[in-house]
């Protein structure tokens, strides 16, 4: 069985074991648009977004603190989330990602400035002025800097972390 297959059937036992459905609008066309959302964010584990990934003791375990919501729904609940929202404005940690330009803080909540990778934002910004996503990507990794995974530079990463920071690209 390849990964692929694999990744589907472990997906399928945890959205069959949360119901099927979105627990919200009641969805239940495709499970590819069906997503996990958790309701507490201090009980979600470190690197839950690999869920699917975990044995499957540990995906049933996670999936209880999940509510099983549709993707349109699952963005109304996180453009109207007051915890989430107020977590961000004041940089604490509300998911196991750390946004590039940034590490996280000795209590383990906050968010603090990472020098030399804001450095590099500031340099993508400016070579956004003239090069495509791509040109950028060949800077960056002909100067071998890493990414937050240590890999190499792809469009869609430059294009997020722009988008992050609020650029416009075009």
């Amino acid at each position: 069985m390849n990964q692929y297959k694999g990744t589907n059937l472990r997906r399928y036992r945890v959205i069959t074991a949360l119901g099927g459905k979105c627990t919200r609008c009641g969805y239940d066309k495709c499970f590819a648009a069906l997503e996990l959302h958790h309701t507490n964010l201090f009980t979600k584990n470190e690197g839950s977004e690999t869920i699917y990934k975990a044995s499957v003791k540990k995906q049933l375990e996670e999936a209880k603190k999940c509510q099983l919501v549709c993707s349109n729904c699952h963005r109304e609940i996180h453009a109207a989330n007051p915890v989430a929202n107020s977590y961000k404005r004041k940089g604490l940690r509300i998911s196991g990602y750390i946004p590039y330009g940034e590490d996280l803080g000795v209590d383990g909540k906050t968010l603090v400035k990472n020098k030399r990778e804001q450095t590099i934002i500031k340099k993508i910004i400016r070579l956004r002025r003239t090069k495509s996503l791509q040109a950028i990507c060949n800077v960056l990794n002909e100067e071998r800097v890493p990414t937050k995974q240590n890999k190499i530079w792809f469009p869609a990463t430059v294009k997020t972390l722009l988008g992050r920071h609020s650029q416009i690209f075009t």
